[in-house]
């Protein structure tokens, strides 16, 4: 395996720092690093999946907001490395001898068992049963391009049709002898829906390939609760699931709606809207995060930082150095220059004893003390470490 030796340094803004993406696996597994491969242990920090992955990683450095030339080792793993719907993708090589020849994806559950057998075309994360593959096309071995495609849960394309010239989404296929609807590029499944780009503009399709609206975005995020934001010209609005225009483009930056709200940026400050587009309440804040068990973290002034309410109501008089967004109902606060944890009642479940840490993911969460980087399950027992060697 390549050994990673040279660090890189990933700065991530405070409130998206280790913010995961929309996928949450139903199986608390976790990639780490055992031996120098890849493993994935459960919530008790047990081994329960060791077979020879290839699957890459990479040393990285996570750093904070604010704090110039402070920041973290952390091995960091593809975001296909991550379960999702009791699945995830590993990569094996194949060659002979010593000699490696490329690289394979293989599709397992939460038990080790093959799911889609290795193939050369990546498969990404399952969401809906469905998944993200990408067609290499080659000449003499060499891949010099690639066509986004979806696969069902037994690795078939779902997109397949007779052909027709006329359809330049239309790719053939010798090995089933038919063409598959194909794209520039395409996100995994959300809502039943998956952002496309189809001449060079963003669209989304359904599950049946079809295209949900004669409009084409400039930038797009997926959907979520029946909603999706999207850019047009230089302004962020949003659809809904039939493609129709239910917020009209007029912020500079728009994120998904979480628990009936959606946070905007309109230049200089954060607030909230309802689905309907109406602000929420008089919200003008420095950064604002999305709201989650109830609550959205909000940015008072430099290192001010607390939580509100669906209200706008500040729920407590604790106002905290750093914070972020609630995740599984637990937010990682900065308290006198060191981090801990509390719940959605406020109450702290990890003392501020840590010199950073993250957001909580499947049940899983780090903490670094020192030159020591420690995996937190949900109950804040440390289940897993590594030391890492002083910059």
């Amino acid at each position: 395996m390549k050994k990673y030796s040279k660090s890189q340094i990933i700065l991530i803004l405070l409130a998206i720092i280790f913010q995961f993406p929309k996928l949450y696996s139903e199986t608390k597994l976790h990639p780490v690093v055992y031996e120098g491969r890849l493993v994935y242990i459960d919530t008790t920090g047990k081994i329960v999946l060791d077979d020879d992955y290839e699957t890459k990683f990479e040393l990285g450095r996570i750093g904070i907001e604010g704090f110039d030339n402070v920041n973290y080792p952390l091995w960091i793993f593809p975001e296909y490395a991550y379960f999702s719907e009791n699945k995830t993708t590993i990569r094996r090589t194949y060659g002979f001898w010593f000699i490696r020849l490329g690289d394979e994806y293989e599709v397992i559950d939460n038990n080790g068992r093959t799911i889609i057998p290795p193939t050369d075309r990546f498969v990404g994360s399952f969401s809906d049963n469905l998944a993200v593959t990408k067609i290499p096309l080659k000449s003499f071995d060499y891949i010099y391009d690639e066509k986004y495609t979806f696969v069902d849960t037994s690795g078939k394309f779902i997109f397949v049709c007779d052909c027709d010239t006329n359809d330049p989404d239309l790719y053939y296929l010798k090995s089933i002898n038919r063409c598959v609807k194909t794209f520039k590029y395409a996100s995994d499944f959300s809502n039943q829906r998956a952002i496309v780009i189809s001449n060079q503009k963003f669209n989304f399709i359904d599950t049946k390939s079809n295209y949900i609206s004669n409009l084409e975005f400039d930038d797009a995020k997926p959907f979520k609760f029946g909603f999706a934001p999207v850019k047009i010209g230089e302004k962020w609005g949003a659809i809904n699931k039939n493609g129709q225009i239910v917020i009209e483009p007029k912020f500079t930056e728009l994120w998904n709606f979480n628990e009936n709200y959606a946070r905007y940026f309109d230049g200089k400050l954060y607030g909230f809207i309802d689905t309907s587009g109406k602000l929420a309440f008089n919200s003008n804040y420095l950064f604002a995060g999305d709201f989650s068990c109830g609550y959205a973290l909000v940015k008072l002034g430099e290192w001010e930082y607390t939580f509100i309410d669906k209200n706008g109501k500040q729920t407590t008089s604790n106002k905290f150095m750093l914070a972020g967004t609630f995740r599984e109902c637990f937010a990682r606060v900065m308290i006198n220059g060191k981090w801990g944890y509390i719940d959605n009642n406020f109450r702290i479940v990890l003392e501020p004893e840590y010199d950073f840490a993250t957001d909580f993911r499947d049940g899983f969460a780090y903490v670094w003390k020192s030159n020591k980087c420690m995996i937190i399950n949900s109950s804040f027992q440390v289940i897993w470490s590594y030391q890492f060697e002083e910059k």
